[in-house]
């Protein structure tokens, strides 16, 4: 039975050559089809998604093609709807491919009605209208020969931007064209294949053949690769490469300040949000809205959080948020799209401060944290640190599924899951790393509490290593707060810069 799987329709009108033989085809995708497949097939296999449906039936969901990755899937997106998805998707391991999908990755505003056309509902899928995207190309020509003014080239391209995706048309882009004074429009269109933009992307697409080159790269690069307890656990058995997500955003946030990436875990953490409900909001940004993500939370949950009686900030507590907040980012300038998030301050009438998974991108203060600039600074850290690996955490979980809740952390606090260890171990090597960068500097007074939070970062690595239960993308997080854990010590070794002391 065929591993490999295209989706497509009209793209492949006028394709130049045969669909391989080995590659089994599908209509236009349809939300459901990708599920259907995965029940279907013994899988996993190659999912190449060309073409899908636009408005006559819901899309091709952003779950699904998660679910397919999550199960060891190669994804790939390319032409029309495959180019949207994976363009969206790319930080969770789909690849894109074509002319088509790279606007759509140069272009966070690149419509996506750009792709869209009207087509019949059965094979061959003949088009009725004419992507907006082929249309831009065929104007693009135009200009640069010269045939029409820049204006009124111009003119044209907003024209049909405004018109609904089915009254795209060559008879009705010829007449206009016509009428802005190229007479020849009709004449000159029939030569309109080499502007198909998303039938050349598949053509190339299919010739070479890049998914089988993808696969043979893994197997050179794994060619005895065994898959441990927790790869199995965290992926059902599948051979999905699970240091994709880390690799996408570039590390982990507060530690690889010089590759970390916000926007790659924001987009991920946007699509995991909206294949929630694909229809609730009518953008991925509407997604990191913190009153809105509360919503998915408390909807899909399936546990609740103790609600925290809040009021608003003061307007002194504000200022002095955004006082202690600008210093943090003044000593680490690599972290400030790390504090410049979609987020809220709630005030709360006592302990310092919390966060919570359940409810998103929202801070906690309370008398605790305001009890001087220095606590409140390391208190910014503390929580935007929780709020960033709870990112990760929302994309792909942390910890095994039968981890048990009986940690105890180096301060004494027991009842912790090993997640809850690693968030303590996270927030511990953010603000270690941020004292040392103002050590460095010159600034006096910050060695003691350096020097507590790396023990205090030892003593967390110490207790998930007794007990081991990080799921793959757990395990890589913890190596990288090791690797800080052992630049700290270092750090604090060196005399040039500890005065001789040791850590404890």
């Amino acid at each position: 039975m065929t591993r490999t799987h295209l989706f497509v329709g009209p793209s492949a009108h006028g394709l130049g050559i045969p669909v391989p033989q080995d590659i089994h085809v599908h209509a236009p995708a349809r939300r459901g089809d990708i599920d259907r497949l995965l029940a279907d097939r013994p899988g996993p296999g190659v999912i190449l998604l060309a073409d899908g449906t636009f408005h006559s039936y819901p899309s091709v969901g952003h779950r699904e093609l998660r679910d397919a990755l999550t199960a060891g899937w190669r994804v790939w997106g390319l032409c029309s709807m495959g180019a949207i998805r994976a363009a969206e998707m790319h930080p969770l391991g789909m690849r894109g491919y074509g002319t088509v999908h790279q606007r759509f990755v140069d272009d966070p505003d690149f419509a996506d009605d750009e792709v869209a056309l009207v087509h019949g509902l059965e094979h061959p899928f003949r088009a009725v209208s004419e992507p907006l995207v082929h249309i831009r190309a065929y104007l693009d020509h135009l200009r640069n020969q010269g045939t029409l003014p820049a204006a009124r080239v111009d003119e044209v391209l907003t024209d049909f931007k405004n018109r609904w995706y089915g009254d795209r048309t060559l008879p009705s882009l010829a007449r206009r064209l016509t009428e802005l004074g190229h007479p020849a429009a009709r004449d000159d269109m029939k030569d309109f294949d080499r502007f198909r933009l998303k039938t050349h992307d598949l053509e190339a697409f299919l010739a070479e053949r890049p998914w089988d080159d993808a696969i043979q790269a893994d197997r050179a690069q794994h060619p005895h690769k065994q898959h441990s307890h927790a790869e199995r656990a965290e992926q059902g058995g599948t051979n999905m490469d699970h240091r994709a997500l880390l690799t996408e955003i570039g590390g982990v946030p507060f530690i690889d300040d010089d590759g970390f990436r916000p926007k790659a875990l924001l987009t991920a953490v946007a699509v995991v949000r909206r294949s929630a409900e694909p229809e609730a909001f009518t953008s991925l940004g509407a997604c990191l809205d913190p009153e809105n993500a509360k919503s998915i939370f408390d909807r899909h949950a399936t546990s609740r959080v103790h609600d925290i009686a809040w009021t608003e900030l003061a307007p002194a507590e504000t200022e002095d948020v955004a006082h202690a907040s600008g210093l943090v980012v003044r000593s680490m300038p690599a972290w400030q799209s790390l504090f410049t998030l979609p987020k809220r301050y709630r005030r709360m009438a006592a302990s310092t401060s919390s966060t919570s998974v359940l409810v998103p991108q929202t801070i906690y203060l309370g008398p605790g944290a305001f009890r001087d600039e220095e606590t409140l600074r390391e208190t910014l850290v503390h929580e935007h640190a929780h709020i960033w690996l709870n990112f990760i955490a929302e994309v792909y979980d942390l910890q095994l599924p039968d981890a048990p809740n009986d940690y105890v952390l180096p301060s004494g606090t027991s009842g912790k899951t090993y997640r809850g260890v690693m968030f303590a171990a996270h927030f511990a090597a953010a603000a270690a790393s941020a004292l040392r960068r103002r050590h460095l500097d010159g600034e006096t007074g910050v060695r003691e509490r350096l020097d507590h939070l790396t023990g205090y970062l030892g003593g967390c690595l110490t207790a998930m290593n007794e007990r081991p239960y990080a799921s793959p993308t757990g395990e890589l997080v913890k190596d990288t707060l090791t690797r800080r854990y052992d630049d700290l010590v270092r750090h604090l070794h060196d005399p040039t810069t500890s005065g001789g002391h040791l850590v404890r």
